[in-house]
């Protein structure tokens, strides 16, 4: 469920008129729609890696920036890319998401490599990654 035209508390005096911002989710819709916890997304927000709108009650209000920027983040934990280097790729461009992701990639390939050649000297297939059968 979408709340279309929830009003946000701007930061400005009590007085001031509410903002509208379209689209927004509240966190349980956000987290979701991720698939991870509301409080993953709460973490995200604690280390600054995320800043969300908030109602004048203090509601979490996530609009269509937050949004696509917590798809990034998701997508890079998903890859095991470590906090910090999540933040330096906020920080950066589209080509250093790309950068990581191609590097995390390399490094699985790697593992890969090496598991596989284990598993050879154990007796397994090491061609097609077969398991050896228990005994």
């Amino acid at each position: 469920m979408q709340h279309s035209d929830m009003h946000l508390d701007t930061g400005a005096q009590a007085h001031a008129p509410r903002t509208t911002v379209r689209g927004a989710m509240r966190i349980t819709e956000m987290a979701r729609q991720l698939n991870v916890t509301p409080r993953a997304l709460r973490y995200y927000e604690d280390i600054g890696l995320i800043a969300v709108d908030r109602t004048r009650g203090g509601v979490r209000l996530y609009g269509p920036e937050a949004r696509e920027q917590l798809k990034l983040i998701v997508a890079l934990r998903r890859a095991n890319i470590p906090l910090d280097r999540v933040k330096d790729a906020l920080d950066a461009g589209a080509q250093v998401h790309r950068d990581m992701l191609l590097e995390r990639l390399a490094t699985l390939d790697a593992e890969r490599e090496t598991l596989l050649e284990s598993l050879s000297r154990l007796g397994g297939d090491a061609v097609s990654g077969s398991r050896p059968q228990a005994a």
